[in-house]
């Protein structure tokens, strides 16, 4: 009897493991810190390029030739729009890059394992002596 109950558990053990609840693997603090550091760099890039295009933008003459008259009218339109359109983008970079990291960082300090030398019946104690000269 023992023996049909041993094999019967040891055939089981594989199936009865896989029935028990698994949590999902969550993002760790590595990871978050890891997505937040390029988030903002992709945002600083956007940012930086926008700003680059808009200058750019100033900087280019209305008139291409002074003799002929021809315009950049659609190159500075083009810059300016492009710009502006990638200094916008940069702004939910920066925004989840900095939520990420808040994260990270509020992982980091929920789960650290406390490693203390003390014994629970000993507790650390500052030890303050006044020398008093009596007269």
């Amino acid at each position: 009897m023992k023996q049909a109950i041993c094999i019967f558990l040891f055939l089981a053990l594989p199936f009865l493991g896989h029935a028990q609840y698994q949590a999902e693997p969550t993002m760790l603090q590595k990871d978050l810190a890891m997505k937040s550091e390029r988030q903002f760099k992709t945002g600083k890039i956007f940012m930086l390029g926008g700003t680059g295009l808009i200058v750019l933008n100033s900087v280019i003459p209305y008139r291409y030739n002074y003799n002929t008259g021809r315009s950049n009218e659609g190159l500075r339109s083009t810059f300016g729009t492009l710009g502006s359109i990638m200094l916008f983008t940069s702004i939910p970079f920066f925004l989840e890059s900095g939520s990420n990291g808040r994260m990270a960082a509020k992982l980091y300090l929920d789960n650290q394992a406390l490693h203390s030398p003390v014994h629970r019946e000993q507790f650390p104690a500052l030890r303050l002596q006044i020398p008093i000269r009596a007269r």
